[in-house]
């Protein structure tokens, strides 16, 4: 067949045509570009694939690896320039954790083994307290492999590490959150460098840590510069609400060469240290450094410490000697005091010593001995007062062991002297031991020994024979105690003497089990003069007592107890009653010698109660004195149904209540008698007696008086005695004219004085009653003319008086009463007539009256004025100087 173009081809006979010349080359090409296009595949497969295979496959290796089977990771990126990770958690319960890794490395980085930059962001690491011990929840703690031992780990060069995260501590009321900065590389030689930066409550810190990996050679370099104490202390729990101020500073550095011993360089500094511990300010000085060297052995050096408050204190440790292999440390120190307020030293006390801390195979053993050096001071506001303490030692000794603890101490208080003016008082020998141990709980003993008290000043001294004390105590679940006080004293003063004698058992909390005895011996001139006997008993709030007090010369016994209360002074009293009679002169004798000749009886009712709810002591006192009979024969005095009732709000201020009251039925001084007596007093101070009037009944009328006072220091008072209606006659009789009889009464005044232990009247006077006529009868007036020779004028008139005051019938009267050189003279003035005709006649030769013979009727007298005087010796009278020298010296 043909077509339009010519003939059809001819099929039969196909047509060989020759291939290209080039036809390998191609084929070599085509599959070139065919694996490239493979690989191509593959590789955009392991791209798109990589992180969800590391997700499936690495991530759980990497958990069974460290053994952390609830590890979270998810991979974001992971490509030929880095590694993309976010949200790591090592457990469920997140103790730690971080928001996002980032590492850049490139292709060829990797083929050297270096990566360029590693990033971590918001790392957490939660540590709390379990039992005791500080744990991470969830850290996971690699296995170890089982296979054989494996060459040194490989560890990449990185060429920049930065880590941002926040460490957080929970437990025993700690809750802190200390974020944190690191900065650091890791070369191709493994050179590790990194620095740490933080700030906890605002001051800064830093760690700088240089390390080669593969010789183990570390560097650590610690640095703290100065920092606030109170910001710090508000971080650790019991410290943030105590008032603290300063600066404290550290520098420490840790070298750790290989095969070398470690080295560590540190200096310690506290700035201006500040607080107040219990209302007490505590007040650094300066500053102070410690610098620690660290290679061989520890080598310490320490400035001195200062303090300004609470006192002016330096303390100075030297001589630092440490050996870690014999576990052993001791130091000098030095406690320097150089001033105190308010007290002027003549040497700064010095207090100085030496420790030493030992372990042994069981334990610890510590031994201080140290000594305070001689003193002497006085106060600045009392410069008069001195006081001086010779050379003080104290030792301690403790131990450990693994049973527990146990404490020796011993303190050895030097001579304490203390004077002021001529008084003085010294502490000698005192020792205080304590031995405590500690398995588990506290005890112990404590006891005082050899310590002796003296007291003196002029007149007076006081000395403890005894003075000791013992006590067992224990700091087990309860703190306990348990002893005995022992004390002896003596005090002395001119002739009166005291001893007393002190035991009192003591225990706390419980209170002890038997009570304990106080005992008092007053005496005079070696003579017993009063004795306190007492037991003494504790109870919860302090010691009850119970006993006696004597008095012995009367022998007046009167029952006393009391309660101190240790926790409020203003509960403590002490009460004294007594109730009985007594008779004289009992032991007064002893005392009084002239007391022998004095018999007598009473009835005494007294109280006292010594309180202190107003806190301040007062002693309410109230005193009866009734029934009261004294008689002295040999001095004429006598006291017959006497009675004295006083009383005292507090007896402390030596100030009686007004209107004390002291009666009586009858009083005999010699021949003055004194009835229905009624003095009124108070006792104002002890130098001051206010008599506020004195009432009686003397010679049938009425004698008083206005107020005067008493005072032991003077010796010369007038007390002027106001008489009313006295019956002139006994007035007489006991002015010594004992044979005074008649009617007739008398007023006036007698001033009595007493000066230089003599007594006299001055001017005193008594009037007869206007308008009232007497009689006076004196027999025995023969003492008129004793002495005046016979015949003579004077002897007439006196001879006629005498005869005439027989039996005289006065219209007005009036007796005059003095003293000269210790004879009472007795004026008496008449103005009358004799009742009877006198045996007298006017003679011529004599110019006066002259006594007649009983054959002449004598003379009747019309009126006449008679004035004579009688001298009388005043102590036979009264008897008064007997009396005085009763009450002085003893008779």
């Amino acid at each position: 067949m043909s077509t339009a173009n010519g003939p059809e081809p001819d099929k039969s006979s196909p047509r060989v045509q020759n291939p290209p010349p080039s036809s390998p080359i191609r084929r070599i090409l085509r599959g070139l570009v065919v694996v490239l296009m493979l690989v191509c595949i593959v590789l955009a497969g392991l791209w798109v694939a990589l992180p969800r295979l590391a997700q499936e496959f690495v991530v759980p290796m990497l958990a069974k690896s460290l053994n952390a089977p609830d590890m979270r990771m998810e991979i974001r990126r992971a490509d030929f320039s880095g590694l993309d990770l976010s949200e790591i958690s090592l457990s469920r319960d997140a103790g730690i954790g971080t928001r996002a890794v980032l590492i850049d490395w490139s292709i060829s980085g990797l083929l050297q083994g270096r990566i360029d930059r590693v990033r971590i962001f918001g790392l957490e690491v939660s540590a709390s307290k379990n039992n005791g011990k500080w744990e991470v929840p969830g850290l996971p703690i690699p296995e170890n492999s089982s296979g054989a031992a494996s060459g040194p780990m490989f560890v990449p060069a990185i060429g920049e590490l930065q880590v941002d995260g926040q460490i957080s501590l929970d437990g025993d009321g700690l809750r802190l959150s200390l974020p944190f900065f690191l900065r650091g590389s890791l070369d191709e030689d493994a050179r590790l460098l990194l620095d740490a930066k933080t700030a906890p409550a605002g001051q800064n810190l830093s760690l700088f840590l240089k390390a080669d990996l593969h010789t183990n050679d570390f560097q650590l370099t610690f640095t703290l510069p100065s920092a606030s104490i109170a910001a710090l202390a508000s971080l650790v729990p019991g410290l943030e609400r105590l008032a603290l101020g300063g600066a404290v500073r550290a520098v420490a550095d840790l070298t750790m060469p290989r095969d070398q011993k470690p080295r560590l360089e540190a200096e310690f500094g506290l700035d201006a240290f500040q607080s107040l511990l219990g209302g007490t300010s505590l007040t650094q000085d300066g500053n102070a450094t410690a610098r620690l060297h660290w290679q061989d052995d520890p080598q310490l050096e320490l400035s001195p410490v200062s303090l300004l408050a609470p006192m002016p204190l330096t303390l100075t440790i030297s001589d630092v000697t440490t050996s870690i292999e014999d576990m052993a440390f001791a130091c000098s120190w030095n406690l320097f005091l150089p001033s105190l307020p308010g007290i002027e030293f003549s040497t700064p006390p010095r207090l100085a010593g030496r420790t030493e801390l030992r372990g042994t195979d069981h334990g610890w053993t510590l031994r201080t001995e140290a000594g305070l050096d001689a003193i002497e001071g006085r106060p600045s506001q009392t410069p008069d007062l001195a006081v001086s303490l010779a050379a003080t030692t104290l030792s301690l000794d403790a131990a450990t062991n693994a049973t527990g603890a146990h404490i020796d101490a011993k303190l050895a208080l030097g001579r304490l002297h203390v004077t002021r003016d001529t008084a003085a008082a010294t502490l000698s020998g005192l020792n205080l031991t304590v031995n405590a141990t500690a398995a588990p709980g506290w005890t112990g003993t404590a006891a005082i020994s050899g310590a002796r008290l003296e007291a003196r000043q002029p007149g007076m001294s006081l000395t403890t024979t005894r003075l000791n004390g013992a006590c067992a105590f224990s700091l087990a679940d309860q703190f306990a105690l348990s002893g005995t006080i022992n004390a002896a004293a003596r005090a002395a003063r001119e002739d009166v003497s005291a001893f007393m004698t002190l035991s009192l058992p003591l225990a706390w909390p419980a209170t002890a089990a038997s009570p304990g005895t106080v005992n008092l011996d007053l005496n005079w001139a070696g003579k017993g003069l009063a004795k306190i006997s007492s037991s003494i008993a504790q109870d919860l709030r302090g010691a009850r007592l119970d006993g006696t007090i004597s008095v012995l010369p009367l022998a007046v016994r009167a029952a006393m107890k009391g309660h101190i209360d240790a926790r409020d002074i203003s509960k403590s009293w002490l009460e004294i009653k007594a109730g009985q009679s007594v008779s004289l002169p009992g032991k007064l004798a002893d005392f009084v010698p002239a007391a022998r000749d004095l018999s007598g009886s009473a009835r005494l009712d007294a109280t006292a109660r010594l309180d202190m709810s107003r806190g301040v002591p007062m002693l309410p006192v109230g005193m009866k004195i009734s029934d009261l009979s004294l008689s002295h024969d040999k001095s004429k005095i006598s006291l017959n149904q006497g009675s004295v009732a006083l009383s005292f709000s507090d007896l402390l201020n030596m100030r009686s209540d007004p209107d004390a009251r002291m009666n009586f039925d009858r009083l005999q001084l010699g021949t003055i008698i004194l009835e229905k007596g009624e003095i009124h007093f108070q006792i104002e101070a002890l130098h001051s007696i206010l008599v506020e009037g004195c009432r009686f009944q003397w010679a049938g009328g009425r004698v008083g008086s206005q107020a005067f006072r008493i005072n032991p220091s003077v010796e010369d008072y007038t007390v002027e005695l106001y008489c009313d209606r006295v019956e002139m006659a006994q007035a007489l009789e006991q002015f010594g004219l004992t044979q005074a009889q008649g009617g007739g009464t008398a007023n006036g005044r007698i001033p009595v004085r007493y000066a230089d232990g003599v007594l006299t009247f001055d001017n005193g006077f008594l009037y007869s009653t206007p308008g009232e006529k007497g009689v006076l009868k004196v027999q025995g007036t023969e003492i008129l003319t004793a002495g005046v020779p016979p015949g003579t004028p004077q002897h007439g008139q006196l001879d006629l008086a005498a005869e005439a005051l027989k039996d005289f019938t006065y219209e007005w009267a009036r007796i005059r009463i003095n003293t000269e050189e210790r004879e009472l003279i007795v004026s008496l003035e008449l103005d009358g007539k004799p009742e009877k005709p006198l045996p007298f006649s006017y003679n011529r030769e004599i110019g006066g009256f002259a006594r007649v013979d009983a054959s002449s009727p004598g003379s009747i007298f019309q009126g006449i004025r008679l004035d004579v005087n009688f001298r009388l010796p005043l102590d036979q009278l009264l008897q008064y100087r007997q009396l005085l020298e009763l009450m002085t010296n003893g008779g």
